[in-house]
């Protein structure tokens, strides 16, 4: 029916209004209605189609000007490789302002566009629905159509009034997986941008990700031109991002820390890799993630979508700046600098590890119930003893412990310094801070006073205390780094269209105060020993090609298996590269998440020799 309304009816060169009006007028009265009455009716409809547009509600006329915009921003790996692009396309598109008002002529169009172009019972309702409204804006009514559809039926189209083909720009993704967390996807504008930019039939925004924290740069300027095609106001495309990410290295992330979760029997885990001298990120991997390929504007998949949002895994979910878990032994580094600073220990003084330590009649046991003897800072590092730091956090002398601890004011003010319950400031959406206990929050929510042994939990990264793996990147870079609070960052440079340098990272960092160079350096030589030394728990480290030092945690988390993690920097002298690696419900730290980072550090040593961008 479409070929024979488009071929025969609709003659090219044509208003069809009128020839549509008249077989509507002869189908529905020619046989019942005299000629009088008939004509009475032809002329009444007329006069109504005369009168009807100045009747609507018209917010912007469309009939001398046209809202444009061009193509969305690319975004680019440090390599210069694509990551997002935009893929030519086109959609059918009505002008209510020039569209027939009657409800018949309506109907027919609509069904005959709707068989043609496959446009579902849902999508023709919502137009018509639109239709009704007698608003000004433009409907679109199918997105999405190829160059060879478009082809084949613009000269058809054309004699239709008020419908019209656009040229359209849609979002695709390569890479699916690899940067579905950093990345993001793009969708339709919020309500907000619906209304400031009523009359764009092409816009979108993006919903997570580099897309919706950069969519302000990303998105293209709105342009004006008239109905001849005149433009009075360019519309600019929008800039592009480079990230600090090479696409080969976050690959090979990936991998490993997939090969490590699967050998563990599990399905969840974080590997982080960043420059802990200025907080350039050079590899973020969230497991599980999902394919950028169905939310690309192309080849959008409701059914895997929904299958997406409601797995019980949250793929959709980067734990790297969202997840929050008690960071176990890794945040011992962080205790022993407080220690330190705060003078409750030096780094000589000897400490007798005898297995456990009875706080206010409760016993807090070591990893080695037996105990590891005598031992100083670097071996309590080393061997990551747990006495030692419980009694640094929270040790009583009247109660039988070695020495006073810090208290629970003393650690809390401390590990502020360390920004522990801030976000990091990374330029990816919907990060959270970290969660610091207080007595007050205890009371609130445990109807419990706090007790001594709260806070001796929090020397050992247990109890309440909570961190995302990329604050604990951020706080062990404090240490290697001299003492600096970095802020994180994944885009390097935004370029405009032409390739002009726009803008370029300017890294960030904030000094800690009371913090000195030689008790970061006992600190880092305690991280050596783990790696070097006879007990030192991260010793599959020790055969990589250069120096490091690194801490393991195994955190518990009942009623699940404990948290693997590991952290690890390198080279030693001079740190370029810093590694955590989270399991989540892994096991132990040593075993589990160490062999990741070993992989990772290796992978970053030969690319780096091979003259890749890291």
């Amino acid at each position: 029916m479409y070929d024979d309304l488009t071929d025969n009816l609709f003659v090219p060169g044509s208003i069809t209004q009128k020839t549509v009006s008249k077989r509507v007028s002869y189908v529905r009265f020619i046989s019942w209605i005299p000629p009088l009455f008939s004509a009475l009716f032809l002329l009444f409809a007329f006069l109504r189609g005369i009168n009807f547009k100045p009747e609507k509600k018209i917010i912007y006329s469309s009939e001398t000007t046209n809202y444009y915009i061009s193509n969305r921003g690319i975004i680019f790996d440090s390599t210069g490789t694509q990551i997002s692009k935009n893929i030519q396309s086109y959609k059918l598109v009505i002008d209510p302002i020039n569209f027939t008002n009657n409800k018949d002529e309506q109907k027919i169009i609509l069904d005959i566009l709707s068989k043609k172009f496959e446009i579902s019972e849902k999508g023709l309702e919502n137009v018509k629905k639109k239709l009704s409204l007698n608003h000004a804006e433009k409907i679109v009514v199918k997105k999405s159509i190829s160059q060879e559809v478009f082809l084949k039926e613009r000269s058809k189209i054309k004699n239709i009034e008020g419908v019209f083909f656009e040229s359209s720009s849609l979002r695709e993704y390569d890479f699916k997986n690899l940067f579905s967390h950093i990345v993001g996807y793009v969708g339709a504008p919020s309500d907000e941008n619906l209304e400031k930019y009523k009359f764009v039939t092409d816009l979108i925004e993006g919903k997570s990700g580099l897309e919706y924290t950069y969519n302000e740069i990303l998105n293209p300027t709105l342009g004006i031109k008239n109905e001849e095609g005149d433009v009075f106001e360019e519309s600019l495309n929008g800039q592009n991002l480079f990230l600090t990410i090479n696409h080969k290295f976050q690959e090979s992330v990936r991998k490993s820390l997939l090969k490590g979760i699967k050998s563990s029997k599990k399905e969840k885990g974080v590997a982080i890799v960043m420059n802990p001298q200025n907080g350039k990120v050079l590899a973020m991997v969230s497991l599980p993630d999902f394919s950028l390929e169905y939310f690309s504007q192309t080849s959008q998949n409701d059914e895997k979508l929904q299958e997406i949002f409601n797995d019980k895994n949250s793929p959709q979910l980067n734990r790297a700046i969202s997840g929050l878990y008690p960071p176990g032994s890794t945040f011992k580094p962080i205790v022993a600098v407080a220690g330190l600073s705060e003078g409750v220990i030096t780094a000589q003084k000897i400490f007798n590890d005898t297995g456990s330590i009875k706080v206010d009649d409760k016993i807090f046991y070591g990893w080695n119930r037996s105990g590891l003897g005598k031992i100083d800072l670097k071996q309590a590092l080393a061997q990551s003893s747990n006495p030692y730091f419980y009694t640094v956090a929270g040790g009583i002398l009247s109660q039988g412990h070695e020495f006073d601890g810090l208290g629970y004011d003393r650690l809390k003010g401390f590990l502020q310094k360390f920004f522990i319950d801030k976000k990091t400031g990374i330029d990816l959406p919907f990060e959270f801070e970290g969660f610091i206990p207080t007595p007050e929050w205890k009371q609130e929510i445990f109807d419990e006073k706090w007790f001594s042994g709260d806070t001796v939990q929090m020397g050992i990264g247990q109890g309440f205390i909570l961190i995302s793996p990329l604050r604990l990147a951020v706080s062990i870079s404090a240490i290697v780094n001299g003492g600096n609070i970095v802020e994180p960052f994944v885009v390097e440079k935004i370029t405009d269209s032409r390739s002009n340098l726009v803008s370029q990272k300017d890294p960030k960092k904030i000094k800690i105060d009371s913090i000195n160079s030689q008790n970061l350096s006992f600190v880092m030589e305690g991280m050596k020993e783990a790696v070097y030394g006879k007990r030192g728990t991260a010793k599959i480290l020790s055969s990589l090609p250069f120096e490091v030092g690194a801490k393991t945690g195994t955190a518990e988390s009942p009623p699940n298996d404990p948290h693997a993690w590991g952290v690890a920097f390198g080279p030693y002298e001079n740190p370029e590269i810093l590694v955590v690696v989270l399991v989540e419900n892994g096991g132990e730290g040593n075993k589990v998440a160490i062999p990741i980072i070993k992989e990772i550090m290796e992978s970053w040593w030969n690319m780096k020799n091979l003259g890749e961008n890291l």
